[in-house]
């Protein structure tokens, strides 16, 4: 239980850091949509791998196990609180937000589990 309450906070870390980066560089959403995408896209990435190495530096095992559950876990954390503010608060359209969002965050059990395939496939190699 405890695990799961660190791999929440860890996905709302992951999104608050996504929307405190949004917020502040929504101005170009209007003069450089482009360029707002990539930043946001390059802030989710280096947000999500941050929290994977936080996560992941002080476990021991199950790698590839709890590799896919914080990505499971982390897409449905930042898919709700989405919902709730983007689209619940500042009414962006579900459609459009999915399309233009919400997809996006398929990249945080990529990066997961990922990560807990290299480390998992690190320690069995250092078994041997």
């Amino acid at each position: 239980m405890k695990n799961l309450f660190k791999i929440i906070l860890y996905a709302f870390w992951v999104w608050l850091i996504g929307f405190v980066a949004g917020v502040i560089v929504y101005p170009l959403h209007e003069s450089n949509f482009l360029l707002f995408k990539s930043i946001m896209v390059v802030v989710g990435v280096l947000a999500g791998m941050l929290m994977l190495m936080v996560y992941f530096k002080k476990l021991e095992g199950d790698f590839f196990k709890l590799g896919i559950i914080v990505g499971i876990v982390w897409f449905i954390v930042n898919i709700l609180l989405d919902l709730i503010v983007l689209v619940g608060f500042l009414k962006t359209p579900l459609g459009e937000y999915f399309v233009g969002i919400g997809i996006r965050y398929l990249a945080m059990p990529v990066m997961s589990i990922g990560v807990g395939w290299l480390l998992e496939k690190k320690r069995f190699l250092q078994a041997e």
